[in-house]
């Protein structure tokens, strides 16, 4: 049954998926056994990516994702493809899984990374580095598989190039005074990094109960602080190179002349918040007008 087998005792593996035997060499170690039977209990391409893709963005693996993202029923000339890059592929560093993203767990997910669904088709390489997810997308041009061999050995070498994740605002237009404004990865820079004023950023989630109560405070605090200028950024949407954000809401101010050095406020409440910005700014609050009485000065305390 065993011809291949030439030593005792011997352990072979038996799957239903890719080669269907799998021997191994005695006296493998304990830690290695394990490593390698983790290596192939998966199919060289899964199509269950909720279910494989998961587990790897929530804690730190050795494993790569590699990711077919399309869509089923318009890309099926994809699989060919994917799937002679990954016989040529050899290296049991990546698990390849496709995507149908008309699955609606298959979409929670590549939403999660950040994928915008009229980029499709695509493939990322995915891999969870200390708990936080990196993302690497796919930009030899058109999919073919001699440039996703060539891509997956310059991923190997260190030769791409991490892609950070950016939420598209929508185009509309304003029909009051923005105070606060929105910045994405892309706009980043400009909006602070390269701004001659001091400028104060909220980075938020949306689900964030927290965020949500510091909301109006934070628009508060731009209408009292006219001499600083007030963005907030979707951490959900959107990742800034060299700042990990793990919990929410984060306000950090950024100096006019320390941008590389932003302070972080560890008191988000009004009065916490007028402290943070005075003492570090020097920006004196100014009185406000309410809406409901425009004649009528409120006092900001200080």
């Amino acid at each position: 049954m065993f011809p291949e087998v030439n030593a005792t005792p011997s352990i072979v593996l038996l799957k239903d998926h890719d080669e269907k035997k799998v021997y191994f060499k005695p006296g493998l170690g304990r830690n290695l056994f394990l490593e390698a039977m983790r290596d192939n209990k998966l199919p060289g391409i899964s199509p269950t990516f909720a279910k494989y893709a998961t587990p790897v963005m929530q804690k730190p693996s050795k494993k790569k994702l590699v990711i077919l993202l399309r869509d089923a029923t318009r890309h099926e000339a994809l699989d060919k493809i994917f799937k002679a890059a990954r016989e040529e592929v050899q290296s049991r560093e990546f698990i390849f899984l496709t995507t149908d993203l008309g699955n609606k767990e298959d979409a929670e997910v590549g939403n999660n990374l950040g994928v915008n669904p009229n980029d499709f088709p695509l493939v990322m390489v995915v891999q969870n580095e200390e708990g936080e997810i990196y993302r690497f997308v796919y930009n030899n041009g058109e999919i073919t598989k001699e440039g996703l061999v060539k891509y997956l050995e310059n991923f190997v070498a260190g030769k791409v190039e991490r892609t950070y994740k950016n939420e598209i605002l929508p185009n509309t237009t304003a029909s009051k005074l923005i105070i606060v404004k929105k910045v994405t990865s892309k706009t980043f820079k400009e909006e602070v990094l390269d701004a001659n004023v001091d400028v104060l950023v909220k980075f938020f989630a949306p689900w964030c109960s927290y965020c949500q109560q510091l909301a109006p405070v934070y628009e508060e605090m731009a209408e009292i602080f006219p001499a600083v200028k007030f963005v907030e950024i979707d951490s959900t949407k959107n990742e800034i190179e060299n700042y990990r954000i793990e919990t929410y809401p984060v306000v950090m101010l950024f100096q006019a002349n320390k941008k590389n050095h932003p302070l972080k406020n560890t008191d988000n409440k009004r009065d916490g918040l007028i402290k943070f910005i005075r003492d570090n700014t020097g920006a004196v609050p100014e009185s406000k007008i309410t809406p409901d009485n425009p004649e009528e000065n409120v006092k900001v305390d200080l």
